[in-house]
């Protein structure tokens, strides 16, 4: 997952703490900003700026920069920002980092913001720290390098910036640029999700639903869920209908699964698209619709969702609330099937063993089944595949296939799966 940098440009308040409280032109335009005043504020601190005071010359580029009192203008911004940034002001330092990194007022230049962030940094300020942190991490304007993320991150992290934090926790839980350590992992997430961090929330609910570096727990992940879901985010969303569902630590309602569902599908979510596409179907919580189920399935399979694609393919290949057609069917399980779903593979090969759809090829079927075949894990097959058995299929065809075939599709496949599945034609 790319990690993405915060708001833009960080506020008036948070550079008042650290002035004196001395009657003089800066100050009374402090005042006046904190009245709303921009204009009068502005009118007061011009002058400081261009004499070279760097507080003035910061604070003036920040009412360039939201458009206080003036037109916005990111370019005039940046101008004043630079000028302060120069004289080690730690806010323009890091804004200058923020509008290079986003290109507002300034052609984007990743190695440029880095070099801004970091100073910034140096001097001890959080958020330039997480987001050098996650220049790092994306490897923009500088090499990719997790460690210098983690440090960076870390920084910032025990300064209480809660997506720092969140950051932080993913690389203990991946043991990118740390040692693995899913203990660790969870007590940054918890730190996150305390300030209301909706990723970390949902990432708590995932370890105690999975009982991740914690002992499971379907009713802490539930409520771990809700609180992320309470602020629109989507995999929360959809966590918690899994969990309404399947009746993991709250009684079974199809209904309430619906509701989730219908919320982070709204969102774009395609695994909730999916699971829609599903209940429609199935007319698990709601009336079954099948015009509704291609639908929601059609939405999520199109943004790549690889059990979408599966399903609207068997939808096609059974005839199932639309004219059965199996090149249809084809095109759909050869989707999912590039992404590795073993039901696709196994129902792509037994396309091509009959000639539905595709010509008729037993050796392609072979291959696709050989590489369904691979996927050992129960748990993948099960959920995947259901009552689908690629093994048994394959090993029907090796019953009276030359040897000399079998050694091709084998070779089809290896090369198939080498390739990362760029190659599979």
């Amino acid at each position: 997952m790319r990690n993405t940098l915060p708001a833009l440009i960080i506020g008036l308040i948070l550079v008042l703490g650290c002035r004196a409280a001395i009657a003089g032109p800066l100050e009374d335009g402090i005042a006046a900003a904190e009245k709303g005043e921009f204009t009068t504020a502005l009118a007061l601190w011009e002058p400081l700026a261009k004499r070279g005071d760097s507080a003035a010359q910061y604070d003036v580029g920040l009412l360039y920069a939201e458009g206080w009192g003036v037109d916005q203008d990111f370019k005039v911004a940046a101008e004043w920002h630079r000028l302060a940034g120069e004289q080690g002001n730690a806010l323009a330092q890091l804004n200058l980092g923020v509008l290079f990194y986003s290109g507002s007022g300034v052609a984007q230049d990743f190695k440029i913001a880095a070099k801004w962030y970091r100073l910034a940094a140096e001097q001890g300020e959080g958020l330039a720290q997480q987001n050098l942190g996650t220049i790092y991490a994306n490897g923009e304007g500088v090499d990719r390098d997790h460690k210098a993320a983690a440090k960076w991150y870390r920084l910032a992290a025990n300064q209480g910036y809660s997506e720092a934090q969140f950051q932080l926790g993913l690389l203990y839980e991946r043991g990118t640029g740390v040692a693995k350590d899913h203990q660790v992992a969870l007590k940054w997430f918890q730190l996150s999700a305390e300030q209301r961090n909706a990723q970390s929330q949902n990432h708590l609910g995932l370890m105690y639903e999975h009982g991740t570096g914690v002992k499971q727990d379907y009713k802490e992940s539930v409520k771990w869920y809700r609180l992320a879901a309470g602020q629109q985010h989507a995999p929360a969303q959809h966590n918690l209908g899994v969990m309404y569902q399947r009746g993991y630590g709250v009684s079974q309602d199809y209904v309430e699964a619906m509701k989730w569902y219908r919320l982070a599908a709204a969102q774009g979510y395609s695994d909730a698209q999916n699971n829609l596409g599903f209940m429609y179907r199935t007319g698990l919580g709601v009336t079954q619709d099948s015009k509704l189920a291609m639908k929601w399935l059609r939405m999520a399979a199109e943004r790549g969702y690889a059990g979408a694609q599966f399903n609207l393919g068997s939808m096609y290949e059974d005839g199932e609330g639309i004219t059965q057609d199996y090149a249809e069917a084809a095109k759909w399980y050869r989707l999912a099937a590039v992404q590795a779903f073993v039901g696709a593979q196994n129902n792509l090969g037994l396309l091509y063993l009959n000639g539905h759809g595709v010509p008729l090829d037993v050796v392609r079927a072979l291959m696709w089944l050989e590489l369904a075949a691979q996927n050992t894990r129960a748990e993948t097959v099960e959920e995947q595949c259901g009552v689908c058995d690629p093994a048994k299929n394959r090993d029907n065809i090796l019953k009276y296939i030359p040897q000399a075939k079998a050694a091709q599709a084998n070779e089809m496949a290896r090369r198939c799966k080498a390739s990362n599945y760029e190659q599979c034609d």
